[in-house]
């Protein structure tokens, strides 16, 4: 993963080389992605990655395609917003903030989003959350006689988390760390 880290970190550069910062997002960022061991050690599933500032090129395009094939992993999703940019209060930004790993650029190109505490997220978030989730799966559904590669099954993982994480919103007990969400929410089962 490190090394897989590094070699996106150098691509994105040559890509927007004018950007303010790149952040490591998503289970990764977090610390919490999985890596198989079979047939050879590779991430699981993908890795988000966040480009602040800089102009976006088609160059992004074609270095996330190249990068998904060489760090042998099914996706690397890269999401560019304009230099200053802020998320506000949401799900979405404090998950950012708390679990975002700068890997090039100020550690504190996040440090402002998503500024409230876990108690404050509304339904809303968890409205999207679970929208967002349901959209996943409806891509990942396979055509008659098509194999979908476990895209779906993990799709219907993220899914089960994203309602998981629904309740814990709406009792005020939402974290940003994966394995913490999955232990209050054995717990409140």
């Amino acid at each position: 993963v490190d090394r897989d880290v590094v070699t996106i970190t150098h691509a994105l550069r040559e890509a927007v080389p004018d950007c303010d910062a790149i952040v490591l997002v998503g289970s990764f960022g977090r610390g919490e992605g999985v890596v198989r061991d079979e047939p050879e050690p590779r991430a699981v599933n993908d890795y988000d990655v966040l480009v602040l500032g800089g102009r976006a090129t088609p160059a992004v395009g074609e270095a996330r395609t190249r990068l998904a094939d060489h760090c042998r992993a099914d996706a690397i999703d890269v999401a560019q917003v304009e230099s200053g940019a802020v998320v506000g209060p949401s799900q979405f930004g404090l998950d950012i903030r708390l679990g975002g790993r700068v890997l090039y650029g100020a550690p504190s190109a996040v440090a402002g989003w998503g500024h409230l505490a876990p108690a404050s997220l509304t339904s809303a978030d968890a409205w999207y959350g679970l929208t967002n989730r349901i959209c996943g799966v409806l891509h990942a559904w396979p055509l008659a006689g098509e194999d979908d590669g476990g895209r779906l099954d993990g799709q219907l993982a993220k899914l089960g988390v994203a309602l998981g994480d629904a309740f814990l919103i709406g009792w005020g007990d939402y974290h940003h760390r994966l394995a913490v969400r999955q232990a209050r929410v054995a717990t409140l089962a």
